[in-house]
């Protein structure tokens, strides 16, 4: 158990979250259950065929088909030099 709450800090310290580990631990364990039912398994799957792999398969693509289009440049609020100019992904810079 103080295994667990160890590992929980960890975690929770790389992600920054500032509350009481223990809540964590019933979760954790049933974690560690299912992986403990995973490898129970594993031994039976190891000399199983995939029942499908993509590598050695025909992949088949669409046309590339180039369509023309036309934007009315007039109609767009927020364009400079002949592009459109959308807001930033990231801070508060205004478009002007």
């Amino acid at each position: 158990m103080k295994d667990i709450i160890k590992i929980i800090k960890k975690v929770m310290k790389l992600v920054m979250i500032q509350e009481d580990p223990s809540k964590y631990v019933e979760d954790a364990e049933k974690i560690l259950k299912l992986f403990d039912e995973i490898d129970r398994y594993s031994e039976y799957i190891e000399d199983l065929e995939p029942l499908y792999h993509p590598i050695g398969h025909e992949v088949r693509l669409r046309k590339d088909e180039a369509k023309e289009m036309r934007i009315d440049m007039k109609k767009i609020t927020y364009t400079e030099d002949g592009y459109v100019v959308a807001p930033p992904l990231r801070g508060k810079k205004k478009i002007s």
